[in-house]
């Protein structure tokens, strides 16, 4: 089975660096791959001709390398990803020369050979993937000091259909981005011509290896040992090296010498056969058994050749009483520490992988030390013993509680112990299908029969990773001890988590005894640091028994707005184990993000957000209902959808919102905007382009139902807001990077933008979306000429996207006024029932009710209080249980807090009468009217319309109904002016309206 381990495109890059500079011991050897990408167009070439330029500062090649004539660079490799058709690449010439230390970029020139020398003409032939070397047809010295530039031309004028190469982007300058154009470029048709052709600057610029090779270079290619091992658990011990020839000739007998000093001394010396050129062996040394506790110096020796650099290699190792770790390393204030090279797990797949250890008397493993390149991800660890097939896992002994992941050292209790005997493995198991991210150190060629994985998780036939997956895992298992505390971890805050200033922070740390005994008294101290400065301290005395891990809280923390770490120390006398006894994190506390435009105000919303200029209201998830968009094509899809009120949005009313599947909506078509202008993100305001628009996560995206089945666009609403909620929205060409979020519209014309952790891909110890969405998206709105608007954030730079609960609240700086949606009348038997609905309430103290019986002196006959709730339809009814005799005319006064009012329109109703609430609308009006009105029993009767001069023109006959009526009439065809509507049961008028034609 073959399994991608490799974490993401920029862990592939840093795990070929690291393989290619392990065997960079080789002789005197460059490798530059710095930055790595790939393309069709350096190197060889992918058109018929070819010509390409590259510059190497002095400090990539090596101050030192190449600059006399016995180490002059005699070989040169180039490195290919993907291999084509026509391996032969023929009328090859390379060309080196010095320039300047400043000179470091290219611009777009033309084609010139002046300066070069000519150091290989000739055929290449490429036929396998990595790197292919070139003996050189002219060796080549550098000058101390300078820069070294190189020309590659071709012309066989052949097509060289399919060949990819590796590069190495820009240039590993400090502060230098691998944008920079250190390199220049042609393929065409015809051969280049010099002073004519011109060269196209371009950042991809080839990965190279550069090399002086010797007739008689054996090197010392690895030292297989442990990094840490327990005395006397894991002795007697056997180390063995790797040997490899990197000369150009067959070396003789080799003897090699392994001499261990520091702590402990041995000395064994193993002969070597012959090696061939390009060949490696190895060479395993007698067992020894070391006795104290300290540091050893493990270093292995060849005999003197041509080239005596690489003729001894050397490790620290640590002896200690409990701890086991393949990871090489050094004691820095009394902890082990190592680097790792890379992150390493499945990709869209479950597994587990191990490591092999060995004790040679019963021990128990109270704990496991496990290194993380990134954090983020829902794992556990295991312990198998080796009863497998040929000495692989059998069966396993234990299963840890699945974690969240930070990035660094965790340790996972074991918890009670578990006891081992001889050979036993242990390692990480990933049942979900997001990389783990397990750290490891390069080891290549990777020790056989020690570093196993299986998959999918929990089944399969374990596979060893020795020849193909240089992985050598940084795990570290630890034997109990009688007396052992230490901090499992810092719990809060999380491990690179970023804080919102909103409260203080209480810190806590889960605390274990990893030992035999239990204990009575452990002080554990909190400290917390800025610029190394401690800014913050509290110590908690506990006990714990053996086996047992307690979270303890310490006193809570104001903190201002910065960068701190966090440290906690448990320190218990007589601790058998001190390099687990304190556990540091960093993390950060940022001030919300808030801010004000011409027209609106705008802040990021935590449960305790109190911000200027406005505290945002709470984060609350919408369920989306069912109502979806079906995207068909995927790329700039926009669909219309109804927005069940007037929304106003910088001044204008809409009723319709164009929603778009690259994240955003728009209040006018954008079918005029280019495809390239609806999926590109851009900073806010941009005139021109998209405009008119509400972005929650604007960029390049896909809703395809066909390509990703788990994306939709719901959207529900009724009077009090419209909900359009983007569920699962990808990255374009991504199946596993996507965010859910949710832009909610309300009356009063407030938006709210939320973020949903839990439907989002999620990476890190703190819930973070893919750099390819959270480092590329606009999030903010803008108006119709794009010269106003609200940039909340935009790629990388801006306010908080994750952290759960979550929103952008965007209102008014000017509250819409009080809306008055309708005001009613109706006669309910006796009683006349009032009922009126509102938006924008900001202000609001109460409504009057006031009645008249001739339509002009008002009186008060009651009040309401006002909920004052802007952001949705309020409803409201009043009973006036005594009305007058005869017609009743109802209004309302709208009071604000400070005094301040206004009117409703006024209904009429006629009590104890057969015909009541007649309305006519509209009024104005420039064609058609509608008449409503209630009446008290089933009648038949006529609706008449006059004229100013009296005359009839309409009349409507009809069945009245008990209950609610209504009529429609068309004035279209009469001219402008003032009629009246008539309501007539058995010839009498028992109601008479004026309504005005436009």
């Amino acid at each position: 089975m073959k399994i991608n381990f490799l974490h993401n495109k920029s862990f592939f890059a840093t795990m070929f660096l690291t393989l290619l500079f392990s065997c960079g011991v080789q002789a005197q050897m460059t490798s530059l791959i710095t930055g790595i990408g790939t393309s069709a167009n350096i190197a060889l070439g992918a058109g018929a001709n070819h010509a390409s330029e590259h510059i190497f500062l002095d400090a990539e090649v090596g101050a030192a390398n190449f600059i006399t004539a016995a180490d002059a660079i005699n070989r040169l490799a180039l490195s290919v990803s993907t291999l084509g058709t026509t391996p032969t690449f023929g009328s090859v010439n390379i060309y080196f020369k010095d320039v300047p230390a400043a000179t470091t970029i290219f611009t777009t020139g033309t084609y010139s050979l002046t300066g070069y020398t000519l150091v290989y003409s000739g055929s290449v032939t490429l036929a396998a993937v990595g790197f292919t070397t070139i003996t050189l047809t002219t060796p080549y010295t550098r000058a101390a000091g300078t820069n070294l530039q190189m020309l590659i031309t071709r012309t066989d004028n052949a097509v060289h259909t399919g060949y990819v190469y590796n590069s190495a982007q820009g240039n590993s300058a400090a502060g230098t981005a691998a944008t920079v154009t250190s390199a220049r470029r042609y393929n065409g048709t015809t051969a280049p011509v010099a002073g004519t052709t011109s060269l196209t600057a371009s950042n991809f610029r080839q990965a190279v290896r550069f090399q002086h090779v010797y007739a008689n270079d054996a090197f010392v290619q690895q030292i297989y040992t442990l990094g840490r091992m327990p005395v006397p658990y894991a002795t007697p011990h056997t180390i063995t090296a790797n040997i490899a020839n990197g000369g150009s000739a067959a070396t003789a007998s080799l003897s090699v010498t392994l001499t261990v000093s520091g702590a402990n001394s041995f000395t064994d010396v193993q002969p070597l056969s012959s090696l061939a050129v390009g060949a490696n062996g190895n060479v395993t040394f007698t067992a020894f058994t070391p006795t104290n506790i300290g540091q050893n110096n493990v270093s292995v020796t060849i005999g003197t050749d041509d080239y005596a650099v690489n003729n001894t290699s050397s490790i620290v190792q640590d002896l200690n009483i409990n701890s086991y770790t393949y990871a090489y390393g050094t004691m820095v204030g009394g902890t082990y520490t190592a680097t790792s090279s890379g992150g390493v797990g499945f990709n869209g797949n479950t597994g587990d992988f191990v490591a092999k250890f060995s004790s040679n008397t019963p021990a128990a493993v109270s704990q496991i030390k496990v290194n993380f390149v990134t954090g983020g991800q829902t794992l556990g660890v295991g312990i198998w013993d080796a009863t497998g097939a040929g000495g692989t896992p059998g069966t396993l002994l234990w299963d840890s509680p699945t974690f969240v992941t930070t990035a660094g050292v965790v340790t996972v209790p074991v918890s009670p112990s578990i006891l081992i005997n001889g050979d036993f493995f242990v390692g990480v198991r990933q049942s979900g299908t997001v990389n783990a991210s397990f750290a490891y150190q390069s080891e290549n060629p990777i020790r056989p029969s020690t570093f196993y994985f299986r998959a999918p998780f929990n089944t399969g036939t374990w596979t060893d990773f020795a020849p193909n997956s240089p992985f050598k895992f940084m795990i570290e298992p630890k034997l109990s001890l009688q007396n052992d505390v230490g901090v499992a971890n810092i719990a809060t805050p999380v491990s690179a988590s970023v804080i919102e200033l909103c409260g203080p922070i209480t810190p806590t740390a889960n605390v274990s005894n990893f030992g035999a005994a239990n204990q009575t008294a452990i002080p554990v101290t909190y400290t917390i640091k800025q610029a190394g400065t401690t800014v913050y301290t509290s110590t908690q005395t506990i006990a714990l028994n053996a086996g047992v891990t307690q979270t303890v809280t310490f006193a809570p923390y104001n903190g201002a707005v910065g960068t701190y770490t966090a440290e906690c120390a448990a320190v218990l006398a007589g601790d058998g184990d001190s390099g687990n006894d304190m556990v540091s994190i960093n993390f950060s506390i940022v001030q919300n993000n808030h801010g004000s435009t011409a027209t609106y105000k705008y802040a990021n919303v935590y449960a305790c957000a109190t911000t200027s200029p406005i505290a945002g209201t709470a984060y609350t998830w919408v369920a989306p209902g069912t109502t979806e968009v079906t995207w068909t094509t995927g790329d700039d899809d926009v669909a219309p959808l109804t927005i069940p009120f007037p929304f106003s949005f910088y001044g204008a009313n809409y009723t319709t919102a164009y929603a778009s599947s690259n994240g955003w909506i728009s209040f006018t078509d954008p079918a005029a905007v280019t495809a390239v202008e609806q999926r590109t993100s851009v900073t806010i305001p941009t005139a021109g382009g998209l405009n008119n628009y509400i972005a929650g996560a604007f960029r390049d995206m896909d809703m395809t139902a066909a390509t990703h089945p788990d994306a939709h666009l719901y959207y529900t609403g009724d009077a009090n807001q419209f909900v359009i909620t983007y569920w699962h929205i990808h990255t374009l060409g991504s199946a596993t990077d996507y965010v859910t979020f949710q832009i909610i519209l309300k009356p009063d014309g407030s938006i709210k933008l939320q973020y949903n952790d839990l439907e989002s891909t999620l990476v890190g110890a703190v819930p973070t979306p893919p750099v390819s969405i959270t480092n590329a998206s606009t999030i903010g709105i803008e108006n119709a000429s794009g010269t106003e608007g609200v940039r909340y954030r935009f790629g990388a730079v801006g306010g908080a996207m994750f952290g759960s609960p979550m929103a952008v609240d965007i209102q008014l700086l000017t509250p819409l006024p009080l809306q008055l949606m309708s005001f009613s009348a109706e006669s309910k038997g006796k009683n006349n029932q009032l009922a009126w609905r509102t938006a924008s309430e900001v202000n609001t103290s109460h409504f009057v009710i006031q009645r008249s019986k001739d339509g002009n002196q008002f009186t008060d006959l009651g009040q309401v209080t006002s909920v004052n709730e802007r952001t949705k339809i309020n409803t409201y009814t009043f009973t006036d249980q005594t009305p007058l005799n005869g017609n009743n005319y109802y209004r309302l006064k709208m009071m604000d807090r400070d005094g301040q009012y206004k009117y409703s329109n006024v209904e009429v109703l006629n009590s104890f009468a057969l015909i009541n609430n007649v309305r006519v609308y509209p009024n104005p009006t420039q064609s058609a009217i509608n008449t409503d009105f209630n009446i008290a029993e089933d009648s038949e009767g006529d609706l008449e319309i006059y004229d100013a001069f009296g005359k009839q023109i309409m009349k409507q006959h009809t069945d009245f109904k008990k209950g609610k009526n209504h009529i429609g009439s068309d004035l279209s065809a009469y001219p402008s002016g003032v009629y009246m509507v008539k309501i007539l049961i058995d010839g009498n008028a028992l109601a008479i309206q004026k309504v005005i034609k436009q």
